[in-house]
C-alpha cells in the first residue's frame, strides 16, 4: 500500500524519482570506460580493483547514511550476514567481476543495451523463484521484444559485433545479477533493503579489490577529471540506490519499473557524447526501440512491491 503522507507517494515526485535514478544508472557504463581511458585502465586485474573500490566506497557511504538517518549502526545480525556475504560474493563480487572486464572489450553503446536484458533474466528466474510471479503471455512478449533487441544490436547490418570477453561476459553478469536480485528479495523479507545492498556492495567491492591486487592491478593517476568521475560513480551506486528504495517503499513497484527502458538510452546517448562512439546507427535505434518496449512490456503491471 503507498504511504499518501510521503511526498513520494504522488505521482509527479514518483515519477521524477524513478525516471532520476534510471537515467543516472544509466550513464555509468560510458563514465566507466571513460575512467578506463584517464586512468590507462586496460587487461583483467586493474578493472577489478577500479571496480572494487568504487562498490567499496559506495557500500561506505550508503551504510554511513542509513546510519545517520536511523541514528544507529546497520549491522545485520550473525544469522544475516551470512545471507549478505552470499549475495555480496555473487551480486557484486561476481556480477562486476565479468561486467568490468567486458567493458574493456565493447563499446559502452553495446555494452548498455545488452546490459538491459537484466529485468528480462529477472523475470524468468523469477517464475522459478515465487508463486505469485509466473510468466505470461505478455511477460513472453516483452521478453521476446528485448533479445530480439540484442540480437540486431550484435548481428545487425550484416556484421556481427560480439566477443565472448566482451557482450559474452555482460550477458553472464546480467544472468548473475538477476539471479542476485531475486535472492535479494527472499533476504529483504529479514533486513531492511538499504542494509542489504550497503553490506552487498561493501563485501563484494572489498573482494574485487582483493582479486584485482592479487592478480596485480593497478591504478594510474586519472588528474581532477578521472577521480572526479570515480567519486560521481560512487555516488550514482548510494545516492540512488537510497532514492530507488524511498520510491519504491511509497509505491508499488509496477509504478515505477516500466521507466527502466531509460537506462539503455541514456547510456547509448552518453556512450555518443562522452566516447564518440556511432551510437545512433540505424540498427542501434532498432535495437533501443525493441529493448526499451520488451523491457516496459515485461515489467508493466507488477504489483509486488
Amino acid at each position: 500500500m503507498e504511504d499518501k503522507k510521503n511526498i513520494l507517494s504522488k505521482p509527479f515526485f514518483a515519477v521524477a524519482t524513478a525516471l532520476f535514478c534510471w537515467t543516472v544508472w544509466g550513464t555509468a557504463f560510458p563514465l566507466i570506460k571513460k575512467c578506463y581511458e584517464l586512468f590507462s585502465i586496460n587487461g583483467v586485474a586493474s578493472p577489478l580493483l577500479f571496480g572494487g573500490l568504487r562498490f567499496f566506497l559506495a557500500g561506505i557511504l550508503l551504510l554511513s547514511g542509513t546510519a545517520i538517518v536511523n541514528r544507529q549502526l546497520p549491522i545485520p545480525s550473525a544469522e544475516n550476514f551470512k545471507i549478505v556475504l552470499l549475495l555480496g560474493s555473487v551480486q557484486t563480487g561476481l556480477v562486476y567481476f565479468f561486467q568490468y572486464i567486458a567493458l574493456n572489450y565493447c563499446s559502452g553503446t553495446n555494452g548498455s543495451i545488452v546490459n538491459a536484458l537484466q529485468p528480462l533474466f529477472m523475470t524468468v528466474f523469477a517464475h522459478f523463484l515465487f508463486k505469485n510471479d509466473r510468466i505470461t503471455a505478455r511477460k513472453i512478449i516483452g521478453i521476446v521484444l528485448g533479445f530480439s533487441g540484442v540480437l540486431v544490436c550484435l548481428v545487425g547490418a550484416g556484421s556481427v559485433s560480439f566477443s565472448f570477453m566482451g557482450e559474452g561476459f555482460l550477458l553472464i553478469s546480467a544472468i548473475l545479477f538477476s539471479l542476485g536480485s531475486n535472492l535479494s528479495k527472499i533476504a529483504a523479507g529479514k533486513m531492511s533493503p538499504v542494509i542489504i545492498s550497503g553490506w552487498n556492495l561493501l563485501i563484494g567491492g572489498l573482494e574485487l579489490v582483493i582479486i584485482g591486487l592479487c592478480l596485480g592491478g593497478r591504478i594510474t593517476n586519472g588528474g581532477v577529471l578521472g577521480f572526479s568521475l570515480f567519486g560521481t560513480l560512487a555516488l550514482i551506486s548510494a545516492v540512488c540506490f537510497l532514492l530507488w528504495t524511498a520510491d519504491c517503499k511509497a509505491n508499488s513497484v509496477g509504478k515505477l519499473a516500466p521507466f527502466q527502458f531509460v537506462n539503455p538510452i541514456t547510456g547509448a546517448v552518453l556512450s555518443a557524447l562522452l566516447l564518440g562512439e556511432n551510437a545512433f546507427q540505424p540498427k542501434n535505434i532498432i535495437a533501443l526501440v525493441l529493448v526499451s518496449l520488451g523491457i516496459i512490456i515485461t515489467t508493466a503491471g507488477k504489483s509486488h512491491k
